[in-house]
């Protein structure tokens, strides 16, 4: 059985067209736990009026947060393997179907994810981008090297066997960055190329806090420089290094937007790891730019941010990654 976790928090708007993608399931064998994290709107009495027994909506006892919301969840859940469904996305109707019978094809596979779309307020679908970028489209993948740079693995479209992972409980934004990173460590994921999610974009997505992103992010990022050739393994040196290299890029840009100039320096003062020629002519362009007086560099590098602003956040602290 696979335990569907939905970490539910004011979108009353959205739920019940997604507990819809849900009962639209071809593949039938799920139960739908919907923990609803104190909603200020209707939220809960939307996820209580369904009447299939599968789903057993809940309210936490306190406002936990995203992650501790679905690692609640994830104690709760009777199945073998749990998907996260966010409470204003949606699932195309052969989602788990699919999923679950090429993880039962390829066993010595722990996950899957799959490609997704970008929907608006009203469901219809945003312009046409490459949200998977250079990800691979392998239907057996080690996705652990592309997840060094940037994570591409919608939340909504991941399923993994209960007891492989837990979320970050203090983020907000990274958490499913660091859960995908330790899926990866551990497991080769299977991949659906098909976009079976509808990755929802509005006004009042967690993401959009982007200085606290940027905080989550940053911690994120230093721990997989720190901890990157523990982490290699026998895996071959490209792409790794290379995206090691975008790793080190984007952390010294984001040590710009917090007026860290001298960590920005130190970081691109040796040469890049990798044989990508895009990366050396980033490379070197931000060498230049971290020597240029603040003002200028972040006006290259960091242009949306405010410094005093990220100054008067809290440090994020460091992601396990094991």
């Amino acid at each position: 059985m696979v335990s569907i976790v939905v970490p539910s928090y004011g979108h009353a708007t959205f739920l019940k067209e997604t507990i819809e993608s849900v009962l639209a399931q071809t593949y039938a064998d799920w139960e739908l736990l919907i923990l609803d994290d104190l909603s200020p709107d209707a939220s809960y009495e939307i996820a209580a009026s369904f009447i299939d027994p599968r789903i057993k909506p809940s309210r936490n006892p306190k406002n936990l947060g995203t992650y501790a919301t679905q690692n609640l969840g994830i104690d709760l859940a009777q199945g073998d393997w749990i998907a996260i469904l966010n409470s204003d996305d949606l699932w195309q109707p052969r989602k788990l179907e699919l999923q679950m019978r090429r993880l039962e094809e390829n066993p010595e596979c722990q996950w899957a994810y799959t490609k997704g779309n970008l929907i608006d307020a009203a469901s219809n679908p945003l312009e046409s981008q490459n949200h998977h970028r250079d990800y691979p489209l392998d239907e057996v993948q080690d996705v652990l090297p592309y997840l060094l740079h940037v994570n591409q693995v919608l939340a909504s479209s991941v399923v993994f066997r209960k007891g492989l992972v837990r979320f970050e409980e203090g983020y907000r934004a990274c958490g499913d960055w660091v859960a995908a990173l330790n899926l990866a460590r551990q497991s080769k994921a299977v991949f659906v190329e098909e976009p079976l999610v509808g990755w929802r974009q509005h006004g009042s997505n967690t993401s959009s806090a982007l200085a606290k992103v940027i905080r989550e992010d940053v911690a994120v990022r230093e721990t997989i420089l720190s901890y990157s050739d523990s982490l290699k393994s026998d895996r071959p040196e490209e792409p790794w290094n290379s995206k090691l290299d975008w790793c080190a890029l984007e952390l010294a840009a984001h040590y710009v937007a917090f007026g860290e100039m001298k960590k920005a320096r130190n970081l691109l003062e040796g040469q890049h790891l990798g044989t990508d020629p895009v990366v050396r002519k980033v490379w070197k362009r931000r060498r230049f730019a971290v020597s240029l007086p603040y003002p200028l560099a972040k006006s290259r590098l960091a242009p949306r941010t405010s410094a005093k602003q990220l100054s008067q956040l809290p440090l994020a602290k460091s992601p396990v990654i094991a």
